[in-house]
């Protein structure tokens, strides 16, 4: 809660001088998932505030295991652009929340063996389950040029 809230004040920041002149929802769909950004500003400089979100979940079995699979998209993010030729080309900057994140669980199959470091292990007493997490940095800074 304490990120929406520095998010919503920074974007208030960039935007407080310029929101009479313009105002602008628009929804997206990228590689972070779906999602919106609200932007405030004019033909110089402008603020953004944007969220994306996506969830995909996979429950699959093979002849030696079961697994569940689950991928979380979730990014906050807070830009300043810069109309640099007061045209549609931009410069970018700020900063993004993320709370993206990979997870996958495995249950071997009855006499099952598996290989790790060429190192053959036995499902039935070595190996109960599996465990894989990949997760990435909190906040991530954004630099990046575009038309709009």
């Amino acid at each position: 809660m304490k990120r929406i809230a520095i998010a919503a004040a920074t974007f208030a920041l960039f935007s407080t001088n310029s929101i009479a002149e313009g105002l602008a929802l628009s929804g997206k769909v990228g590689t972070l998932g779906y999602g919106a950004d609200l932007s405030a500003g004019n033909n110089k400089i402008s603020g953004r505030l944007g969220l994306n979100k996506f969830n995909y979940k996979y429950n699959g079995n093979t002849n030696s295991m079961n697994f569940d699979f689950n991928l979380k998209l979730q990014t906050i993010s807070v830009l300043a652009d810069w109309y640099p030729f007061e045209g549609g080309f931009r410069i970018s900057g700020g900063i993004f929340s993320n709370k993206n994140k990979i997870e996958l669980n495995a249950i071997p199959g009855a006499g099952a063996t598996y290989t790790i470091n060429n190192v053959a292990y036995p499902a039935s007493t070595a190996v109960s389950s599996m465990q894989g997490r990949v997760t990435f940095n909190s906040a991530a800074p954004y630099l990046g040029f575009g038309w709009g």
